[in-house]
C-alpha cells in the first residue's frame, strides 16, 4: 500500500519495525525471533527464543519489498535468511525424523491425544516439506529436547520465503538481468547454477538478454572474486 500511494511515511515505518525485528535476532546468521516481545501479546516467553517458520518467510518477503521500494539494499539480509535459516528449517530427511522421533519416545511421556483430533498415518511422509521451529543453535524446541513441531502457518510462509527469493534471485528490465542471489535459478534470460557452499563457483549460462549484473555478496572477499568468460 505505500508503495502504491506514495506513502514516504509509511515505507519508513515498515523500515524501522524490519531493522527493529532483524537486530532482536541474529543477522549474520539470518536467525530471527518468532516474537520479539512475546509477554506484550500474551504469548509464552519462550516465544522469543525460537524462529518460526512465519517469520523467517516474513522476514524475507519485508526485506524483497524494501529494497524492491529503495528503502535499502537488503539483498544480503536475503542470502542470509535463507540460506543459513530457511533451508535448515525444512524437515527433508525422512530418516532423521524417525531416529528423533524414536529418540522423544524413548524419554518423554506419551502424550493424551484423546481429547483432541489427530492422524498418525504415514506421518513422517507427511511431514516431509513441513517447517519446524529452531533456536539458534538447533531444532525444535528451546530446551533442545527431542521433538520436532511443525505448522501449518510455518509451512505455508517458509514456502512463500522460498518463492520469494526464487522470484528475487534474477531480475530483468530493459535489456538488463540482474543477478542478485547466487541460487540455482533458471530464467529466459539467463540460468544460474551454483555450487555455494560447497565450492566458490557459479556458473552463469546467458540466454536472452543484452547485459548481466552479478550481485557479489558482502560475505565474500572481493579482491579475490574472478570472472571466465
Amino acid at each position: 500500500i505505500a508503495v502504491l500511494t506514495g506513502d514516504q511515511q509509511c515505507k519508513e515505518l515498515v523500515r524501522e519495525a524490519y531493522e527493529y525485528g532483524k537486530n532482536a535476532g541474529i543477522p549474520r546468521l539470518g536467525w530471527t525471533q518468532g516474537w520479539v516481545s512475546p509477554l506484550r501479546h500474551g504469548k509464552l516467553a519462550l516465544a522469543a527464543t525460537v524462529c518460526e517458520g512465519c517469520s523467517i518467510g516474513n522476514m524475507i518477503a519485508l526485506a524483497i519489498g524494501l529494497t524492491d521500494a529503495g528503502m535499502g539494499d537488503y539483498w544480503d539480509d536475503v542470502d542470509h535468511f535463507v540460506r543459513n535459516q530457511l533451508v535448515e528449517q525444512q524437515y527433508r530427511d525422512i530418516d532423521r525424523l524417525r531416529e528423533i522421533s524414536a529418540l522423544a519416545v524413548a524419554t518423554r511421556s506419551e502424550m493424551d491425544l484423546s481429547s483432541i483430533t489427530h492422524n498418525t498415518e504415514d506421518v513422517f511422509e507427511r511431514a516431509l516439506g513441513a517447517f519446524g521451529e529452531a533456536a539458534p543453535d538447533r531444532m525444535g524446541d528451546s530446551g533442545g529436547g527431542p521433538e520436532l513441531i511443525g505448522y501449518g502457518c510455518c509451512t505455508g510462509n517458509g514456502s512463500l520465503g522460498f518463492y520469494y527469493a526464487w522470484e528475487g534471485a534474477v531480475r530483468h528490465a530493459n535489456g538488463v538481468t540482474n543477478v542478485n542471489l547466487l541460487l540455482n535459478r533458471a530464467s529466459r534470460w539467463v540460468d544460474v547454477d551454483s555450487w555455494l557452499p560447497y565450492e566458490g563457483r557459479v556458473l552463469i549460462t546467458v540466454k536472452d538478454t543484452r547485459s548481466v549484473a552479478v550481485r557479489v555478496p558482502g560475505w565474500a572477499d572481493i579482491v579475490s572474486v574472478g570472472t571466465t568468460l
